[in-house]
């Protein structure tokens, strides 16, 4: 065994015996020295290496055994179900492989080795598992802290800038986001171990003799404070912390104060299943499982905490040491904390019957909250209970007095060359307006039962208006504002007709004396939500329409009169656009309105933004289109022209 004076350091760079190294094994050494100061740093090795057994061993085992069942249910919950979209299960799924694979390095470093070691050697095979599951478990933190940064950034930008999130979706998929922070973790972390550890020839003594083993060390340029600085201090505040965590901390608050602020008409409407809080909540628990990260490698790796370039006192570098094995454990048990505990904030958990009736309205969906923050469930009831009492007559009064307003809409309905301006009696005993009526009235109907029903969702609704507004989208072209305020005048002085206390809504339970502005104010909230959806419908539909027609006039790259003309996928990308502005030029010609009077109840603008941008293929239309329509039921009425647009000779 091999002696020291008081000038002897814990470390022990080499002992030359044939060009090895003594395979240092620190309790070993202190064990073999009788000195009162040798013999405290031995109490406090042998305390540490109790900590180091509960710490790093019990509990960081337990928390990587938890953390990978709960991941791994959680990718199978994800892959399995809809629960959120598509990109966002995305990145979820990576954010658990990065948690697993970050519990997997945990669990091998250190969480088995020390419950059979206490502190753990550097030698043996250990040696080769910390030569390469050290450096990886850093790149796993790092990717972490990217990925949640990343669906932040990508949370905080749907709820702000929804529309030019799909052009920026279609550049920048979920792959290419994960490949270039699996490229930039791996530079950060990997790159520089060959620079700062080696794995060495070392020799033991046993009782039948001298054994030779592998041993991990540190290379001098590792203790090097100008390049602990320039390759650890810099892209750690840069890439991993504080610059991350701020940007996630300043970008949730964002995104809560946008969610929070977004309205339909003058009602706060919410996210579906409270994602914004789900990530809030990861948010938080990340900076506070980070932080003491952060501050463990400035103190250890730039300041030499710990290390032999803080003090030549041998003491006081001892107790340095010993503190820094402490703050590394403690560190490395809440990153294993928060990387386990991940799962169990979007995992979605079977309610009981009993449970989520006693509790419904906690656990009731945003898009239901925001229904009723919307308007009244029993209000709702008795808007539905007294149009569908006289519905036809009512949308053929409405009809009626459209075709006396506007003879291009009496040309449409009545299917008639008109010559003439007629009354609106004139008009309501028509055949084909009453026949337009009925159909009429079964759409509001639909809308309106669908909003009525105590367990149904705005986004049923939605859909719903979406779909007409697609299917029937010359609406959108043949009607103006002012037509839109006239039906709305005409419906809500039909519902304010019989406002008395007698009304029952549809369990037969009598409705409290209701105010006349209360009712009119909760009718209009419905009618431009509705309004405001079928426009949508119709705006889609319209673009699906031009086209269409487009694809038919370049194939194979000539138009019917002759002149050359490039494929759609090669032409100029403003060209959609400058044709749907020609039609508004012409419809406005005619005498009527395309409905582009209130950009904030249409999105033509945005859809012109979207198709103008270089991403103008059939594919972005596509998949707008059916993040929009999928899944929802057809309906088989007959408003104007039952024509689909992508059958048409479009006229524009």
């Amino acid at each position: 065994m091999v002696e020291a004076d008081n000038s002897t350091e814990p470390f022990f760079d080499d002992i030359p015996t044939e060009g090895k190294q003594w395979c240092f094994d620190m309790l070993t050494f202190y064990r073999s020295l009788d000195d009162p100061e040798s013999k405290k740093v031995l109490l406090q090795l042998e305390r540490y290496a109790q900590f180091s057994f509960f710490i790093n061993g019990l509990v960081t085992c337990i928390l990587a055994s938890f953390g990978l069942f709960g991941n791994l249910i959680l990718v199978i919950q994800i892959r399995r179900s809809k629960h959120f979209s598509r990109r966002l299960a995305a990145h979820l799924a990576m954010l658990c492989a990065w948690d697993m694979a970050l519990l997997l390095s945990c669990l091998l470093t250190y969480g088995i080795i020390s419950l059979y070691y206490g502190i753990i050697p550097l030698v043996g095979i250990v040696a080769y598992l910390l030569y390469f599951f050290q450096p990886f478990a850093s790149f796993c933190v790092t990717g972490t802290i990217w990925q949640v940064l990343a669906i932040t950034i990508e949370r905080y930008t749907a709820v702000s800038r929804p529309l030019e999130l799909r052009t920026r979706h279609s550049q920048f998929s979920v792959r290419i986001i994960f490949l270039i922070i699996v490229v930039g973790a791996f530079i950060l972390n990997m790159t520089v171990v060959p620079l700062e550890r080696t794995l060495t020839e070392c020799y033991e003594f046993t009782p039948s003799g001298i054994n030779f083993r592998t041993m991990i060390i540190q290379r001098e340029l590792a203790h090097d404070q100008t390049y602990a600085i320039l390759v650890h201090l810099i892209p750690d505040i840069i890439f991993r912390a504080p610059t991350p965590i701020i940007a996630i901390a300043i970008l949730t608050v964002r995104t809560l104060q946008i969610c929070n602020n977004r309205t339909i008409g003058t009602q706060t409407i919410q996210t579906r299943r409270n994602v914004p809080l789900m990530l809030t909540l990861l948010n938080i628990k990340f900076i506070l499982c980070n932080t003491l990260y952060l501050f463990n490698t400035i103190l250890m790796e730039v300041m030499g905490y710990g290390g032999r370039t803080s003090s030549q006192q041998n003491e006081l570098v001892m107790e340095q040491y010993i503190r820094s094995l402490y703050l590394t454990d403690f560190s490395n048990m809440l990153l294993a904390l928060h990387s386990a505990s991940n799962w169990l904030i979007f995992y979605r958990w079977p309610r009981v019957a009993s449970t989520a009736k006693k509790y419904s309205h906690f656990t009731m969906t945003s898009y239901t909250t925001t229904k009723t923050s919307m308007i009244d469930y029993e209000i709702a009831q008795l808007i539905h209970s007294r149009f569908s009492a006289n519905k036809k007559k009512v949308c053929t009064e409405i009809l009626a007095t459209l075709c006396a307003d506007s003879m291009h809409i009496a040309r449409k309905l009545m299917d008639e060359d008109l010559q003439h301006k007629q009354t609106a009696e004139f008009f309501a005993k028509q055949a084909n307006l009453q026949r337009h009526g009925e159909t009429l009235a079964n759409v509001i109907d639909e809308i309106l039962s669908t909003l009525a029903m105590k367990n149904s969702s705005i986004i049923l609704m939605r859909d719903l208006c979406r779909q007409i507004g697609y299917k029937y989208y010359k609406i959108n072209v043949h009607c103006s504002a002012e037509h839109w305020k006239i039906a709305r005048s005409i419906l809500i002085s039909e519902l304010l007709q019989h406002n008395s206390a007698n009304n029952k809504c549809a369990q037969n339970k009598p409705l409290p004396i209701l105010q006349t502005t209360a009712l009119q104010k909760a009718f209009n909230k419905i009618f431009n939500l509705a309004l405001r959806e079928i426009k949508s419908g119709a705006l889609c539909a319209m673009v699906d329409a031009t086209r269409s027609n487009l694809r038919r006039q370049s194939h194979d790259g000539m138009i019917l009169n002759g002149r050359p003309r490039a494929s759609l996928k090669m032409s100029d990308p403003t060209q959609i656009s400058k044709l749907y502005r020609n039609k508004n030029r012409r419809s406005k010609r005619n005498g009527f309105n395309s409905l582009n009077e209130d950009p904030r109840t249409t999105c033509s603008d945005s859809v012109e933004t979207f198709l103008s941008s270089p991403q103008n293929s059939q594919q972005n239309s596509d998949s707008w289109h059916k993040s929009y329509y999928i899944d929802v039921p057809e309906f088989n009425l007959s408003l104007f022209d039952q024509t689909s647009p992508r059958s048409i000779q479009s006229e524009i």
